[in-house]
């Protein structure tokens, strides 16, 4: 569980479209629908397939206070990058605080 003050970074949290533009071209857009305080720690999530490192994966672990509409299906966008959340979790489900497993996607466009 989270300590007094490990929540002290701000996190926008974002719903991906997608909307055709032109023949069988889609362009991809992000909205934010919050903006939350989250505690943030990488993880160590490196997998050796055959002797050769991937880094596939989550790369951070984002702490939040708990909302029903977070799911894998939403972004996070914290200092101009874009993290995919690959896992949600409700530590003891207490309902009082979030563990999101993310990967870095990069800079946001």
């Amino acid at each position: 569980m989270p300590g007094a003050g490990s929540l002290r970074h701000r996190v926008e949290l974002q719903e991906k479209t997608d909307a055709a533009s032109g023949s069988f071209a889609v362009t991809e857009s992000f909205a934010t629908f919050a903006e939350v305080w989250a505690g943030i720690e990488t993880v160590d999530a490196l997998e050796v397939v055959d002797g050769v490192q991937t880094s596939d994966g989550p790369t951070h672990r984002f702490t939040i206070r708990h909302r029903s509409d977070v799911t894998i299906e939403k972004w996070l966008l914290f200092e101009k990058r874009r993290f995919a959340i690959r896992g949600v979790e409700d530590s003891g489900e207490r309902h009082r605080f979030l563990e999101l497993l993310a990967e870095d996607i990069g800079a946001a466009a």
